[in-house]
């Protein structure tokens, strides 16, 4: 039926602020970027080698920024993908191991709002062993 999910939108106040945030921070490229109505734009983005892609949007009434949690991304390695983040200047926490596996912490508001005034978006960076003849990924949540 379905083959995969193409756009995740997120929700942001600024889009101008969340995309510097995602393309320097978090390396997104930008695939779109075009006027769609006054005060705003159809922002596409992808993370490299990653098929979904997220939309930067600001028309939604009932989404509001910081309304959207959960994301995964995988990566192949956590020590280096934390390193990076950090060096970009994201505050990731320690990497701490859990029954699933390895898991670090780190906040997005910049992206969800551009003013930091609203909830946070918690996100997570684990790396998971899974129980299978499939190899450890990592993961951002």
């Amino acid at each position: 039926m379905f083959t995969k999910i193409a756009i995740i939108t997120i929700p942001v106040k600024d889009q101008e602020a969340a995309k510097t945030f995602y393309t320097t921070v978090l390396g997104c490229q930008v695939l779109e970027d075009m006027p769609m109505m006054p005060g705003s734009r159809w922002l596409r983005l992808e993370f490299p080698g990653v098929e979904t892609r997220i939309v930067l949007a600001n028309w939604f009434q009932q989404m509001p920024p910081g309304c959207v949690q959960g994301i995964v991304l995988i990566t192949d390695n956590i020590d280096k993908t934390r390193s990076e983040l950090t060096q970009r200047g994201l505050a990731v926490s320690e990497i701490k191991q859990q029954p699933y596996g390895q898991e670090a912490h780190f906040m997005i508001w910049m992206a969800m709002d551009g003013s930091c005034n609203s909830q946070p978006g918690r996100c997570e960076l684990r790396k998971e062993t899974r129980v299978s003849t499939y190899a450890k990924d990592c993961r951002f949540y």
